[in-house]
């Protein structure tokens, strides 16, 4: 278990029945309202920027090595998906009605429409960096 007053929180996400907290040593869950925390099984030490809560049930992760996805509630976490270029960490993640994701990584926007499997850049990037963005109902990008 975790003191959560001691690991920086950076995100926080709601799904039925677990809270999940993205912090400086990984994420951490508790399944009693925040009672108690935990960190999620062999993440211990893997920062954790922001979390986005997926329409279909999804959790994604920000992390210092990519998108990375849960399907148990944050209990395990697949790998970073293929494309993204090496960044310090994601620091923001966002979904298209259609599901489709985005995040910004290098200066630029990349998108995945396979669940985060892999990424492609937009095809307009922006210059330089941008401090945040939004995706209307239709998927179109506001930074």
């Amino acid at each position: 278990s975790g003191d959560l007053s001691t690991l920086a929180p950076h995100a926080v996400a709601a799904l039925p029945g677990v809270l999940v907290v993205g912090t400086s040593n990984g994420p951490f869950r508790s399944t009693d309202g925040g009672a108690t925390w935990t960190v999620s099984p062999g993440e211990s030490g893997t920062p954790v920027y922001s979390l986005h809560r997926a329409a279909d049930g999804a959790l994604y992760a920000g992390t210092d090595v990519g998108v990375r996805r849960s399907d148990d509630g944050g209990l395990t976490w697949g790998p970073p998906g293929a494309g993204l270029p090496v960044e310090p960490r994601y620091v923001e993640i966002g979904e298209a009605a259609d599901g489709t994701l985005v995040t910004q990584a290098a200066g630029g926007y990349y998108f995945s429409a396979d669940r985060g499997a892999t990424w492609q850049p937009a095809s307009h990037p922006f210059p330089g960096a941008v401090g945040g963005f939004t995706l209307d109902a239709a998927g179109t990008l506001y930074a």
